[in-house]
């Protein structure tokens, strides 16, 4: 079965983008095949070197840097997200291989 999940929210706004993660991590795991897109401030969740504000809010970042070893290759955004954010493929997490 493939699954495609969809990431529209910024990491830390609240639970659900960190849930969405667990999940497909979870497909994955169960050899099932994962694609991942991060759309609009969703892309924020790629962004290397980030630092959660607030109690208990932890990086999302070791989720991310493991998508490889769940052999989660697919990994999409738009390159107009990454104009309008004002950010440059290179402020990303370098461990994967984006499509735009």
């Amino acid at each position: 079965m493939k699954f495609l999940y969809i990431f529209s929210q910024p990491p830390y706004s609240s639970p659900i983008a960190k849930a969405a993660l667990d999940m497909a991590l979870a497909s994955a795991a169960f050899d099932q095949d994962v694609s991942l897109a991060f759309v609009g401030e969703g892309l924020l969740q790629l962004i290397q070197h980030q630092q959660p504000s607030g109690p208990h809010k932890k990086s999302q970042l070791g989720a991310i840097n493991a998508l490889p070893l769940y052999d989660i290759s697919q990994v999409y955004y738009l390159q107009k997200d990454l104009a309008q954010l004002g950010l440059h493929a290179d402020t990303l997490v370098n461990c994967l291989l984006y499509t735009s």
